[in-house]
């Protein structure tokens, strides 16, 4: 069980510290959830509550053969409880990690299966997934018009309006009720949004597209800093940065970079 000491809100690196901390036992307890899995089926839930938790956590910590493991896993777990948009979800964090690892083979089998996944679903947020996909492969093969394409289809299908689209864009006071749906899947949304964005902006700023990767990387930007997310606003604005040292304008590039310890 993680305890409350795992969440305390404007301190990142107590939470880190203890995950760092317990990793090993969850780790073991991961292992053992596959082991019983097959003869007993209700382990598949924890399985993919587990792997939800901590392929985040072995991203931003390094940990990419660990993380590797827990997004296959959690796929399986998705695909075994009939959750098709978490095995999206996890499929897609799979490329990230194989990606990161420059393992070309696994990260075209990952997207494969998302796009197998996708055609089984009328649900667009894994259609989205899969052009996220195929765009990151796409970069990784410097098909960079092909990936500027993937990503403009994640977008359009990733802003589809829901059912809790409703003052989407009030983020300034979050719910006191953490399982508030609508809040909650209102912020996901909108950073599955500007994470498309930043991947937008990322393949023209490599096609050699300085002022147009700008324009995309401040909308991306804007969508970050309104759901509070301080990582990839950061991440933003270096890019944006070394989008304006391109173009040689020295003085807006330090601007952001500036901007940058506001955030941390």
């Amino acid at each position: 069980v993680i305890d409350e000491k795992y969440f305390v809100p404007g301190n990142v690196s107590v939470g880190m510290t203890r995950f760092t901390q317990e990793f090993p036992n969850f780790t073991h307890m991961f292992e053992q959830g596959v082991l019983r899995a097959t003869a007993n089926p209700q382990y598949w839930e924890f399985l993919g509550a587990m792997a939800s938790s901590l392929r985040e956590f072995c991203f931003v910590s390094g940990l990419i053969d660990r993380g590797i493991r827990m997004a296959q896993v959690g796929a399986s777990a998705a695909r075994h409880t009939g959750r098709i948009g978490g095995a999206s979800e996890m499929l897609l964090q799979l490329v990230a990690l194989a990606g990161r690892n420059n393992n070309s083979q696994l990260v075209k089998k990952a997207v494969a299966e998302l796009v197998t996944l996708a055609k089984e679903t009328t649900n667009p947020e894994v259609a989205a997934d899969a052009a996220m996909a195929e765009g990151q492969l796409a970069i990784q093969e410097e098909r960079l018009a092909d990936a500027k394409t993937c990503f403009e289809t994640a977008i359009s299908l990733y802003d589809r309006p829901t059912e809790h689209d409703r003052g989407q864009d009030n983020y300034d006071k979050a719910p006191t009720n953490i399982d508030d749906f609508s809040y909650l899947s209102r912020v996901r949304k909108s950073g599955r949004v500007a994470s498309a964005l930043m991947q937008l902006g990322f393949s023209l700023e490599h096609a050699k597209c300085p002022s147009e990767a700008i324009g995309i990387y401040k909308r991306a930007l804007s969508i970050m800093l309104k759901i509070k997310d301080a990582i990839n606003s950061g991440s933003v604005l270096h890019q944006i940065g070394n989008c304006n040292a391109d173009l040689k304008q020295y003085e807006q590039a330090i601007y952001p970079s500036s901007l940058r310890l506001l955030l941390r």
